[in-house]
């Protein structure tokens, strides 16, 4: 029989630490769960560790720290984060001990700034510190909804459900995203190539067919008239409009750095005719989503609404969930609080305060989460099915015209000569 030394959560804060005698270490994991205990760590005990072992230890975990650096959290994609979350719910549901579980990640993931990344919180946790701090460490890979949902997971002793939760938040929306995108993409190529086609007659074929116009010696059609003058302003133009871009997009980012101007900005996008409505769907889709795990982990209303704010991308519709947290607060309905909203639909503020009567408020956001994805689907399919045909028509109008303008000279010519 083995001695194991392990280190486990006894509640929220206390941390524990102790030997047990187990055969293997799965049966090590089983004894510490029925201590009533959450595994951190398990590691099996040498017979010996001498001054010269203990050293080697101190030695390597100061190199694995020196090595673990900084780490660039841009460089980490939503995509490996969803990734990383259903392989350590497998892990940790497995039995498998959270400090070895980010070992193991740590080692196959192929990221290196993710690897550096679970290097650290490996340390971390196996030095005392509480997953949710670890990963509160690293704000732009784990938002708060995330360490928030790790916390009740601690608290309760659910973690491995709370972590396969999450796993399938982020794969739905991933899912989600990648239908969107999906749909987005050919129109995106078509004006994109439609725009090149442009650029390329104004600025290397419209050139050609100039020096030819001006050895006929007659009067040019209006249309080609336009067409040479637009050509030469190509030119030099291009500049004019690449500092046009480049300082436009420099003032429209100063602009949204001041949280009062984007709030104001992203209201004004809730209001436009087609994408405001699509905009809102989505985010009122996200909204759902979350506040109904959120409950469903055991998270009060008000922390719950509180743990949306860094889920959602709206300003406009984050001031109104912070509106809805202080009417909740002072001892309102929930409902009543969404209903102050001017962009939150009331189709959503109904069946919320029909889940708040019945007492099946979780089943009823998860209802409106999966209406509102389906229904944004359907509608940004729908609205690339009318794009589509209108942007072909509209690009190859465009090229028409300017085909026809390059070959009226040629026509006319021949007309003459005949």
């Amino acid at each position: 029989m083995k001695t194991y030394r392990y280190k486990a959560k006894k509640g929220p804060r206390e941390v524990v630490e102790g030997t047990l005698s187990a055969d293997t270490q799965d049966e090590a994991l089983d004894k510490i769960h029925e201590l009533g205990l959450v595994p951190v760590d398990l590691n099996e005990e040498t017979v010996s560790a001498g001054p010269a072992q203990k050293s080697e230890s101190r030695t390597t975990s100061q190199t694995r720290r020196s090595e673990a650096g900084g780490v660039n959290q841009r460089k980490i994609k939503s995509r490996e984060i969803a990734y990383f979350y259903r392989q350590l719910a497998s892990l940790v549901k497995s039995g498998v001990p959270l400090v070895k579980g980010f070992q193991i990640l740590s080692k196959e993931h192929g990221n290196p700034h993710f690897r550096t990344l679970l290097a650290q919180m490996e340390v971390a946790v196996r030095e005392g510190q509480e997953p949710h701090v670890a990963f509160g460490r690293y704000p732009q890979v784990f938002t708060a909804f995330d360490r928030g949902m790790i916390q009740a997971g601690e608290k309760s002793g659910t973690l491995d459900e709370i972590l396969v939760r999450i796993a399938q938040y982020r794969a739905n929306q991933q899912i989600f995203i990648s239908k969107v995108r999906s749909a987005l993409i050919y129109p995106a190529f078509v004006v994109s190539v439609g725009i090149l086609s442009m650029v390329f007659m104004l600025a290397y074929v419209v050139p050609k067919f100039t020096l030819f116009f001006q050895d006929l010696g007659q009067e040019l059609p209006l249309m080609t008239r336009i067409l040479i003058r637009l050509s030469d302003w190509m030119q030099w133009g291009w500049i004019v409009i690449a500092v046009l871009v480049i300082a436009g997009s420099i003032v429209f980012r100063k602009l949204l750095a001041r949280p009062l101007t984007r709030k104001s900005i992203h209201a004004l996008y809730l209001k436009l005719p087609v994408v405001g409505v699509l905009l809102t769907k989505a985010e009122i889709a996200n909204l759902s989503r979350s506040l109904a795990l959120l409950l469903r982990s055991g998270i009060p209303v008000l922390a719950a609404l509180r743990g949306t704010l860094p889920v959602l991308t709206n300003e406009a519709i984050k001031a109104d969930i912070e509106v809805t947290h202080r009417i909740v607060e002072e001892g309102g309905y929930l409902s009543q609080g969404l209903s102050r909203s001017k962009f939150i639909p009331g189709y959503f503020v109904q069946i919320v305060g029909v889940g708040e009567e019945s007492g099946k408020l979780e089943d009823s956001l998860n209802d409106i989460a999966a209406w509102y994805e389906f229904d944004t689907e359907e509608a940004v399919r729908a609205m690339t099915g009318m794009l589509e045909p209108a942007i072909i028509l509209f690009v190859g109008l465009i090229l028409g015209l300017m085909i026809m303008a390059v070959l009226l000279p040629i026509f006319s010519m021949s007309t003459m000569v005949s």
